[in-house]
């Protein structure tokens, strides 16, 4: 797709084709399964695939074109976190009718397609500027250097830690508690997992993206 889009209008017409593209793709994974001759709905999420182009293609328009929306340190940047904040945060809930559903990339479940995109969008760009803001941290570096290795090895926890760990605190569930125990979920999983990733990093570095 890249190579089409050389220009800025060429840029914006591949974004549009590839959403329609995926619109038509993930309205109903198991029709477009069934018409690509898949025999499960679930086909490798490829179906996904179509999705998460939009992502990378608007990612790329940001960073040649839209400077001004990016982190700098100035105090525009300052202003522009906080319009992208409070616009996320009057999106994100318009993604289900009645505002209970999940997004479950997955899964084929994205709810509203008018308010998935602008939702996702200005949730990424908040994301990016309270990033550029955080003081420089070993941790925070660390993880971001393993995304890959800490990525493949949620499905173990999920599978395993996360799903005993929710049986046990389900019954004192609230609205604060529930951020407590994810917050706390995903910590232990970060500790559980940082010793396999530190091996995975020495003994077979080319499974994780370490290539010297």
């Amino acid at each position: 797709v890249m190579p089409f889009a050389r220009s800025r209008g060429k840029h914006l017409i591949a974004i549009a084709v590839c959403g329609l593209l995926a619109w038509q793709v993930a309205s109903d994974i198991g029709l477009s399964a069934a018409r690509g001759g898949f025999v499960e709905a679930n086909w490798w999420f490829l179906q996904e695939a179509t999705v998460a182009i939009i992502f990378y293609l608007v990612g790329q328009y940001i960073r040649l074109y839209g400077s001004l929306v990016m982190p700098d340190g100035s105090k525009r940047a300052m202003v522009v976190m906080l319009v992208v904040i409070a616009g996320f945060l009057m999106t994100f809930n318009r993604n289900f009718s009645d505002g209970l559903g999940v997004t479950n990339m997955s899964g084929g479940t994205h709810g509203s397609w008018q308010w998935f995109w602008p939702a996702a969008v200005l949730g990424s760009l908040a994301l990016i500027h309270i990033a550029a803001i955080v003081p420089p941290s070993r941790v925070l570096s660390y993880i971001g250097n393993n995304t890959v290795p800490l990525l493949g090895l949620n499905g173990m926890m999920l599978e395993f830690y996360n799903t005993y760990l929710w049986a046990w605190c389900e019954p004192y569930m609230g609205s604060w508690s529930i951020v407590a125990v994810t917050l706390g979920v995903a910590l232990g999983s970060l500790l559980l997992c940082f010793p396999i990733v530190y091996l995975f990093n020495k003994l077979v570095p080319f499974l994780v993206g370490q290539w010297k």
